[in-house]
């Protein structure tokens, strides 16, 4: 088991890449402070599941990322009932599309609170307890829109954008206490945010420039983050790794 005694912290649980994340986590040994935003008959169902198989293992916690306030005491409650943190994976997220003249200031301004701001903030809780055991892992997910500037995506691109320079920032400042710190840019992914965001059409003709022709399974997202967050990968630090099926 490649997370076996670890203790790791995963937002955005409550579905696909996080959801997924989560399984992968549990089957690898780790305990899981699983971390979500919106109620859904289909988590609530999974999470007792997940509980019989995995008795004192997972544990729930409901905060949103857009109030402040809200996310701070949730890190606080969490390092109070969890305080040997091994593990933060920043998964959680929102988007937004519309072209850049019609996007009103204040999406600009949620969409860096949902996607960056806050989760900095709750980054900067949990890493100082982490920073005081020397050891430990930090992978953030960004997107692959990231990098290739997707249009119609400007605030969803510039907050993960930021979270991707947050990334290599704080690989430099983590290092000397043994922390790493590393991102993941998925491609199109078969979740239901990519599907309630995403035209068909683009969804089409994106698959057609692929090397491998077709979107990702959330689990082949979630491997790569296990990967980073175990000790499989304890010489990467400051990396953003694409997972995209080979974009062209």
């Amino acid at each position: 088991m490649l997370l076996k005694e670890k203790t790791s912290i995963i937002t955005g649980a409550s579905r696909g890449i996080g959801l997924s994340t989560l399984e992968i986590f549990l089957n690898n040994g780790s305990k899981v402070i699983a971390c979500y935003r919106n109620d859904n008959e289909k988590f609530e169902s999974k999470l007792l599941n997940l509980k019989k198989n995995f008795p004192d293992k997972i544990f729930e916690i409901k905060f949103d990322f857009n109030n402040d306030e809200n996310t701070k005491q949730a890190a606080i409650d969490i390092i109070k009932k969890h305080p040997n943190i091994d593990i933060l994976v920043n998964n959680a997220g929102a988007i937004t599309t519309s072209s850049f003249l019609m996007t009103p200031i204040k999406e600009l301004e949620s969409m860096q609170k949902v996607n960056f701001l806050n989760q900095m903030l709750f980054s900067q809780i949990i890493l100082k307890k982490m920073i005081r055991k020397k050891s430990g892992s930090l992978v953030n997910v960004a997107s692959s829109a990231a990098i290739d500037a997707n249009e119609g995506r400007l605030a969803y691109v510039a907050s993960k954008a930021s979270l991707m320079s947050a990334t290599k920032v704080l690989a430099r400042e983590l290092a000397p206490f043994n922390i790493r710190s590393n991102c993941v840019a998925p491609g199109l992914t078969d979740t239901n945010l990519m599907k309630e965001s995403t035209k068909e059409e683009y969804i089409k003709s994106t698959t057609e420039n692929l090397m491998i022709k077709r979107i990702a399974n959330p689990n082949e997202i979630a491997n790569v983050i296990m990967f980073l967050a175990s000790d499989l990968s304890s010489y990467i630090t400051g990396q953003t790794i694409r997972v995209d099926g080979g974009m062209n």
